[in-house]
């Protein structure tokens, strides 16, 4: 039986030419340079499929070019202390914990609700804020990872996001602090913030080339998935996220106060932005489909979203997975950041193919 690496040694081969492509005199990139590429690793959408976690963990840890590796929510499907364990018992024993986000499915499931507090416990978290946002600082690459919890309320919301006020203001910090200290940023939620967001995925972000130079949106997906709600419903009267970004990114003010209708709270932002940052862009989930495009409020804000990792949502997906002596195909990307060049190189590690046989497999992206 082959490895989790062997089975997939064709999207290694092709994480480590993107780590050179693009980067030679030929494309007018000057000389490969390793110490400006950080190469991720991204699933989402597990569902308490402990096989596919153990693969991708499996993957990564076997894998010396992965330099991070991101959950972006749902890892588990309902939030019950038997299926945190049994996701939490994948990372024991490949003795790795990867970045994680919560989800609505870490929220609730199955009838249940879980508190915030229980929710920080059971996924093992250990972070500088102490809760379910943090930031951590990639200090060879000069990145910051920003992982925002969309549920950061007593309320109980399902598929509403919710901000608290402590959330925001640690958030603009955070973002200032980007910029002092010199970080391009990456914000990873669970769910694209945009009020119906799905028809943004169908205009690809900027520029999309396949590696032999053709143009092509190698990462959008056809179907909706079956649950007929394309992304997390926004009861706020504004994305405050993106609207945050926008002005981080162009050095701008803001000045709004925004009220989620379902509850009647409100937070406000007040601030600017004394100068501009990079803003590479959102590393999500939850709609089980590739789509990798803008925000339907700012074009130049990137959403990197992977479909369904767990076997539970192939149907919802036009990719072509199917089980291979009893195992599940995996289905994850990998991201190469070059931060001199401000390119994202994607590529697909296991179902590439969808049912018009076409190749999901590498795409390159201009995120400056």
């Amino acid at each position: 039986m082959p490895t989790v690496l062997e089975r997939n040694m064709e999207a290694t081969n092709a994480i480590m030419a993107a780590n050179k492509m693009m980067n030679t005199t030929t494309m007018g990139f000057g000389t490969y340079d390793k110490t400006r590429l950080c190469t991720i690793a991204h699933i989402s959408d597990v569902h308490n499929d402990g096989t596919r976690y153990a693969n991708f963990l499996a993957y990564v840890t076997g894998n010396s070019i992965i330099d991070h590796a991101i959950v972006s929510g749902d890892l588990v499907d309902e939030p019950n202390s038997t299926q945190y364990a049994n996701m939490y018992e994948k990372e024991t024993a490949a003795e790795f914990s990867p970045i994680k986000v919560v989800g609505n499915h870490e929220r609730y499931g199955g009838g249940t609700y879980m508190a915030i507090a229980d929710i920080y416990t059971n996924l093992h978290l250990s972070t500088n804020t102490e809760k379910l946002y943090y930031y951590i600082d990639d200090t060879t690459y000069n990145i910051r990872f920003i992982i925002l919890n969309q549920w950061d309320t007593s309320y109980q919301t399902y598929k509403t996001e919710h901000f608290s006020q402590t959330q925001i203001d640690w958030f603009i910090t955070a973002l200032k602090g980007a910029i002092t200290n010199g970080y391009d940023v990456i914000i990873c939620l669970h769910a694209v913030e945009s009020n119906g967001a799905y028809p943004a995925y169908k205009a690809p972000y900027k520029s999309i080339y396949g590696y032999d130079g053709s143009t092509s949106n190698a990462f959008y997906q056809r179907f909706k998935q079956w649950e007929g709600q394309p992304s997390i419903q926004n009861v706020c009267d504004g994305t405050p996220i993106e609207d945050i970004i926008n002005a981080f990114k162009h050095a701008g003010s803001l000045n709004h106060t925004y009220t989620f209708t379902d509850d009647n709270t409100t937070i406000t932002v007040n601030d600017s932005f004394s100068s501009a940052g990079m803003f590479i862009g959102y590393i999500s989930g939850h709609m089980h489909g590739d789509f990798l495009g803008c925000s339907i409020n700012y074009p130049d804000q990137m959403y990197l979203n992977v479909c369904a990792g767990g076997k539970g949502y192939r149907n919802v997906s036009d990719l072509q997975r199917n089980d291979d002596d009893g195992k599940f195909q995996d289905a994850f990307n990998v991201y190469v950041i070059d931060t001199t060049h401000k390119l994202v190189k994607v590529i697909r590690v296991g179902a590439d193919i969808n049912d018009l046989l076409q190749d999901r497999k590498y795409a390159v992206y201009s995120y400056a």
